[in-house]
């Protein structure tokens, strides 16, 4: 981080030092009719170089710890400005719910989520999704289930598709499998176009239908013709397996795609094998 301050601090220097030479060699009138045209560019680059050194200065622990991955050391800093200092900042809570996950302290984001809550609440939706995760990754699927069906239909919350699509998951996952097949049987009938809906949450409802269908002779066999019809909605959508691929290897850089790699995995082969 300090190399970074210094970077941007010689690049300073050297370019006054540039002014300087064109006052020394070229003469006062020649430099004052060259500062004329191109004084914009110049205070443009003053001001931004300004701006970059103040954010590094002001944040200086927050990225030295960043950059060392000192994890406990950050979640430490985070819980001080957040807790104690009432600095509720959006990045603050990304970083500290981040924090946590790298060092598997699942406790520490359920009680920033509770905090969250009481402080701030805008923000667990802003979050929802990577919070109602963490419920499934600490076992504790009935609150998972709790967490995302608190979160159906309200406004303002992100990624409205994912969250149905997890509530489904999280119901499937504590043996719901009646109350879960209506719910994916809904998002498989959605039609991905526009950008209005993902066609990854097509497909893997989809899938989990027909698996629920699949296990369960009694299921309606509308849940057998809603999976098909999800399937062939998401090869509609995405054309190629290849789509397909590029799309899940993004979703899986992610906490909530992480934690469904088999699902994504299995759903794949299941629409593109046939």
């Amino acid at each position: 981080m300090q190399i970074r301050i210094i970077f941007f601090n010689i690049f300073l220097i050297f370019f006054l030092f540039i002014a300087v030479f064109f006052v020394m060699f070229w003469g006062k009138g020649q430099t004052i009719e060259l500062a004329q045209k191109v004084w914009p560019t110049g205070l443009a680059v003053l001001v931004s170089l300004g701006i970059i050194n103040t954010v590094l200065i002001l944040n200086r622990k927050l990225l030295a710890l960043l950059e060392a991955e000192d994890w406990p050391a950050l979640t430490a800093y985070l819980e001080k400005k957040i807790y104690e200092e009432g600095v509720y900042k959006p990045r603050y809570v990304k970083f500290l719910i981040q924090s946590c996950l790298a060092t598997g302290n699942f406790d520490g984001v359920i009680n920033l989520k509770n905090r969250l809550a009481a402080a701030k609440p805008a923000l667990v939706e802003d979050n929802a999704l990577i919070l109602g995760t963490v419920y499934l990754l600490s076992g504790n699927t009935a609150a998972a289930v709790e967490f995302f069906r608190e979160r159906l239909g309200k406004k303002g919350t992100k990624e409205m598709d994912w969250l149905r699509w997890f509530y489904g998951f999280s119901l499937v996952l504590t043996g719901s499998h009646q109350q879960a097949g209506p719910v994916m049987e809904e998002l498989a009938a959605d039609i991905p176009e526009a950008g209005a809906h993902d066609a990854l949450v097509t497909g893997l409802a989809a899938f989990v239908l027909a698996e629920l269908a699949g296990k369960n002779p009694a299921a309606p066999a509308a849940w057998r013709i809603r999976a098909e019809e999800g399937k062939s909605r998401a090869r509609k959508a995405l054309k190629t397996a290849g789509k397909w691929a590029r799309k899940t290897k993004q979703l899986k850089t992610k906490v909530h795609g992480a934690v469904i790699r088999s699902y994504v995995d299995k759903a794949g082969a299941w629409i593109w094998g046939g």
